[in-house]
């Protein structure tokens, strides 16, 4: 749980990063095998099972909401009634927008070492090959502060 010592800013931005932390930190505590890689939540259907994990409405993760946030900042999220999922998970929302691009990059890079493969390039293949697994072993945390899921601070006060 937050330090009930540490302040959370209050512009709706921020909060929204720590409201997806909280959310993140709740799911990988019941899902630890997601936790850790990017492939571990990527590559094994993360966000479709962190989103099912969501439709449940975890109480406790409400509770948590509800004492992290202010009543203003509940609503202007949509704490109450989990408005923020469908948003993160919407047609241009961050979690749809994250998984296309780390899929789409994968995939690119799998067709380009294939092609390599076929051309009988097999040092680009094997550097491709290199080049997708620092991607797929990059920790997971870092790669969702940088596509402005969760701030990556906060992850050190709730472990």
């Amino acid at each position: 749980m937050l330090n009930p010592l540490i302040s959370i800013p209050i512009t709706k931005k921020i909060a929204r990063r720590h409201l997806y932390a909280c959310a993140f930190a709740d799911f990988w505590r019941v899902h630890p095998g997601f936790f850790r890689r990017v492939e571990d939540f990527f590559c094994r259907d993360g966000p479709n099972q962190f989103r099912k994990y969501l439709s449940h409405e975890p109480q406790g993760l409400l509770q948590t909401l509800k004492a992290v946030f202010s009543p203003q900042l509940q609503a202007a999220l949509g704490i109450q009634t989990w408005a923020w999922v469908d948003e993160m998970y919407a047609e241009r929302g961050v979690m749809t927008k994250t998984v296309q691009e780390i899929m789409g990059d994968l995939l690119a890079i799998d067709e380009a070492i294939e092609q390599a493969v076929e051309d009988k390039k097999y040092r680009l293949a094997a550097r491709l090959q290199r080049v997708s697994r620092t991607m797929e072993n990059r920790p997971l945390i870092n790669y969702l502060a940088q596509k402005v899921c969760c701030p990556n601070t906060v992850f050190r006060l709730m472990w």
